[in-house]
């Protein structure tokens, strides 16, 4: 009988060993001191008198190798990723928002109307009854909110849309540039075209009530492009003219996709001088908007958008395919839900909470938003403006606030049951931000124009 053989490679006895070892339970007697060998294979004398255990059958041996090493572990899977969820619409959060959204002349109007109607308790019955009715009118105005408005603005916007001409037809001669000028007129009543001269040629300028607006365009833009985008505060320029007086600015970015998610995308940046009672004419607001357009277009130089300024007849042309009163689209008419260029209906939103957002997140929804919705065209507006009313109260030697930002968006699509499924889409692509799809209805044609880079903008 051969040496026995330790087996100190495995952890536990197998059923054969298990039978050995019962087998060994008898006495051996050991004539001299027997070697066997240790799991390197080197022959060590085994202690006289020692029982040892039997050896592992020659089959065990060949099939069941003896394991040095532990067998490699496979790789743990890598955790999921968890969506955020969508914020919970509870109670208290409904409360906060509804006390966030009211102004000190709304609880002035409360307080009024609780003074009249205690004043009036001791009058005759008539006139109580009309103070008292005065006031419940007077607080339904002011504490009721429906749509995500109170009903106080749902009134004046019904009154305004009232009044107002709601529908026009665009002229058919002078082409594109003819339109587009027609369209102008009407979103921006007074507005003009002025050329403004830069280092790399002419530039078109909108000169309207708020200002006078120019717009660039970049030769190209990639998702990866879109990942670095500067976003509007970031891009406000501090321009000062020679009299050492600071003019206000606004910057938008619009980018739109098409009806076909193939096609590429498109950004147009534009850039507002403010008409203010420091600089009401155009000359200087043009020397001002000059100077703005070369810092903006360095900034994006730098964010690897190379840009360059859009002649008159390019930026018209820019501005009515954004607008989509091409192709013989020349009928506007604006409805209190829909805004409509010819076949095509267009709603409008404001996307509140988008000015708590940090640019990196910021960048993130547009991305999302980017991604559009089959069948439906959708142009998202970023802008940030000065805020002058604050300036005002500041010494010239401070440092200017925080810029005011803020964001719009415009679906527009051939049908208004493609448009509303869009909304249904977009709203669960902002849901977990905290963002959300305030409708302009009544408003549309302030919505159109805060979407489109002319120089309003979306508060």
């Amino acid at each position: 009988m051969d040496a026995p053989i330790r087996n100190t490679g495995s952890a536990a006895l197998t059923g054969g060993q298990a039978q050995a070892r019962s087998a060994s339970a008898a006495p051996a007697s050991v004539a001299a001191p027997r070697r066997f060998a240790d799991a390197r294979g080197t022959a060590v004398p085994a202690a006289a008198g020692r029982q040892l255990p039997q050896l592992l059958s020659e089959a065990d041996l060949r099939t069941r190798p003896l394991l040095l090493t532990p067998p490699p572990r496979p790789a743990a899977p890598a955790p999921l990723a968890r969506t955020a969820e969508p914020p919970k619409h509870t109670w208290s959060r409904q409360v906060r928002e509804y006390v966030r959204g009211l102004s000190p002349l709304q609880v002035i109007c409360w307080q009024v109307a609780a003074i009249a109607v205690v004043l009036t308790v001791r009058q005759p019955w008539p006139v109580l009854v009309g103070t008292s009715a005065a006031a419940a009118a007077l607080l339904a105005l002011t504490s009721v909110r429906a749509g995500g408005r109170w009903l106080y603005e749902l009134t004046g916007l019904g009154a305004a849309f009232a009044t107002r001409a709601r529908r026009k037809d665009l002229p058919d001669t002078g082409g594109t540039p003819g339109m587009t000028l027609a369209l102008l007129h009407m979103l921006l009543p007074g507005s003009t075209l002025r050329s403004v001269e830069t280092s790399q040629g002419q530039a078109m300028a909108i000169s309207h009530q708020g200002g006078l607006t120019a717009q660039v365009k970049p030769q190209a833009l990639t998702p990866e492009l879109v990942n670095v985008l500067p976003m509007p505060g970031a891009l406000l320029p501090t321009v000062a003219d020679n009299a050492g007086r600071h003019h206000l600015f606004g910057v938008q970015l619009v980018l739109h996709v098409g009806l076909r998610q193939d096609k590429p995308r498109r950004l147009l940046v534009a850039v507002h001088t403010a008409r203010t009672v420091d600089s009401p004419a155009d000359a200087e607001l043009t020397l001002a908007l000059r100077n703005a357009l070369r810092r903006v277009r360095r900034a994006l130089d730098r964010a690897g958008l190379h840009t360059e300024p859009l002649a008159e007849e390019q930026a018209l042309s820019a501005i009515a395919g954004l607008a989509h009163v091409t192709g013989g689209r020349n009928e506007v008419r604006e409805d209190w839900k829909f805004w409509r260029t010819g076949s095509v209906s267009q709603a409008t939103f404001a996307l509140t909470g988008w000015a708590a957002l940090t640019d990196a997140h910021a960048r993130q929804l547009v991305s999302r938003l980017l991604v559009g919705v089959p069948g439906v065209a959708t142009t998202i507006t970023l802008g940030a403006v000065d805020d002058g009313a604050l300036r005002k109260l500041r010494s010239r030697t401070q440092r200017r606030g925080d810029p005011l930002a803020g964001a719009a968006v415009r679906l527009a699509a051939t049908t208004e049951a493609a448009v509303e499924a869009a909304v249904k889409t977009i709203t669960d692509r902002l849901a977990p931000s905290g963002v959300r799809l305030a409708r302009l209805d009544g408003a549309h044609v302030h919505g159109v124009a805060a979407s489109l880079p002319i120089g309003v903008f979306q508060q």
